[in-house]
C-alpha cells in the first residue's frame, strides 16, 4: 500500500500513475492533424474505458454540483455542469478532465476516508445528460475513437474494446 493513499485501493492508484504516465505520453505525440481536434471529459472517458475496459473502469454521466463563491459580489452561487467521469471497481472516482480544471494530470478521488464525501457527493450520476442538447454524440464518438488510437500510439498496447460505450 502507498503510504499517502490510505484510503485508496492499491490497483487504483496504479492505474492513477499509469494514466498520469500515459497521458504525459500523448501529449508528445505529434498529431499529424492540419486541423485542431476537440477534447472534452465525454470523449475522454470513453476513450479510457475502450483503451482499458469495463472489467477495470465505469463510465459515469452526469452533472458536477457545486456551491461557489463568485469573486465579484462574494455571494454563493449553486451551478452545475454537464460531465462524464471514471470509477474504478474500488469505487474511486477517477476524473480524466475535471470541470474548471485545464490539466493533463487526472483526478482522483478515494472512496472512502474523512475527506471523500466531501467531493464524491458534488458527482451526481443522471444518464439522461446524453440527451442534452450540449452532448452531441456524434462528435463525441469520432473524438474517443481518435484518442483511443493515440492512447494505443503512446503506449503500444492495443484497446480492450471497440464498443460505443453512452
Amino acid at each position: 500500500m502507498y503510504p499517502k493513499f490510505e484510503y485508496f485501493a492499491e490497483e487504483d492508484v496504479d492505474l492513477f500513475y499509469e494514466m498520469c504516465e500515459t497521458f504525459h505520453q500523448v501529449h508528445l505525440l505529434d498529431s499529424g492533424r492540419a486541423n485542431i481536434f476537440n477534447v472534452n471529459c465525454h470523449s475522454i472517458c470513453r476513450a479510457l474505458v475502450m483503451f482499458y475496459g469495463i472489467k477495470m473502469l465505469s463510465l459515469c454521466n452526469g452533472y458536477v454540483s457545486a456551491q461557489q463563491e463568485c469573486p465579484a459580489t462574494k455571494v454563493l452561487v449553486n451551478g452545475k455542469g454537464i460531465h462524464s467521469w471514471l470509477k474504478t471497481n474500488a469505487g474511486s472516482i477517477l476524473d480524466p478532465y475535471p470541470i474548471g480544471i485545464f490539466s493533463a494530470v487526472p483526478l482522483l478521488t478515494a472512496h472512502s476516508g474523512p475527506e471523500s464525501l466531501f467531493v464524491t457527493t458534488r458527482y451526481v450520476e443522471d444518464q439522461s445528460i446524453v440527451h442534452d442538447d450540449d452532448f452531441d454524440a456524434k462528435s463525441i464518438y469520432r473524438q474517443a475513437q481518435y484518442q483511443v488510437t493515440r492512447l494505443e500510439q503512446a503506449t503500444g498496447k492495443t484497446r480492450a474494446s471497440s464498443t460505443w460505450i453512452s
